[in-house]
């Protein structure tokens, strides 16, 4: 019989330990963590206030350091690298998404998208800036400001920007927590399609259950630990999940 190896995964964290302060006054907010992320898979991180996902995304993104433990994307260890190469390693591989839409006032949406890989040195592809713009329904506001834009459309902006590059992993920080709930299922679909037909990876961050449920799995966290994973997650069962946890 004929055995398959499964592909490694194009990110995994091993052992994360985060620990803000010393002494007395330390405060672990990770415990040893270990997850892994699956090329082309769509994963939730959730969890009461102060369990640690934030800062379990921020470290699995090199937003932040560990106290130990490791983080690999793509094949390297992210931790052991200076601060310069890991500026390099985010611009090239890694895809960011955050609550507060974090576009530059003076550019317009076109010169948002590019910036990233205007900061990296890429070479943007022409055709599929084009199928990105489109499929975000951003080709009337490309020469807009972001203050001539709604939120849901200051959003797809970002994500744009975010998949641009075709980066390894997207990290995505709370992406519908600033939108109404048809301007965050706009984008909560894209993400969804980007993976299902880009290949996208995605690791979001959320509080609603319903953003979760577009995700192929959710992990849970509580006290700094992982504590739950839901895969094929609905609303009821994040929900379940959910309360569970807080009983």
């Amino acid at each position: 019989m004929t055995q398959t190896t499964a592909p490694a995964p194009v990110a995994h964290a091993d052992a994360l330990v985060k620990t803000y302060g010393s002494g007395d006054n330390a405060v672990a907010a990770l415990r040893g963590v270990s997850a892994a992320f699956a090329r082309g898979q769509f994963t939730a991180i959730m969890g009461p206030s102060g369990s640690g996902k934030s800062t379990f995304l921020h470290c699995l993104a090199g937003l932040d350091t560990v106290s130990s433990g490791a983080v690999v994307i793509d094949g390297v260890d992210i931790t052991t690298l200076s601060r310069s190469r890991l500026t390099r390693l985010r611009g090239a591989k890694l895809g960011f998404v955050f609550q507060s839409f974090n576009l530059l006032p003076m550019l317009t949406a076109e010169e948002n998208i590019r910036l990233t890989a205007r900061m990296a040195g890429r070479r943007v592809d022409r055709e599929w800036f084009r199928t990105l713009v489109d499929a975000l329904g951003l080709r009337d506001r490309l020469g807009h400001r972001p203050a001539e834009l709604s939120g849901g459309q200051q959003q797809r902006v970002a994500v744009a920007r975010a998949l641009l590059t075709r980066p390894e992993v997207v990290f995505a920080d709370e992406p519908t927590g600033n939108l109404d709930s048809s301007a965050g299922g706009e984008v909560l679909r894209f993400l969804r399609a980007a993976v299902d037909t880009y290949g996208q990876t995605v690791v979001m961050v959320t509080h609603d259950p319903l953003a979760a449920s577009y995700a192929d799995r959710v992990l849970f966290l509580a006290d700094g630990r992982i504590v739950h994973e839901l895969a094929g997650p609905t609303i009821d069962a994040v929900h379940g999940v959910m309360r569970r946890m807080e009983a």
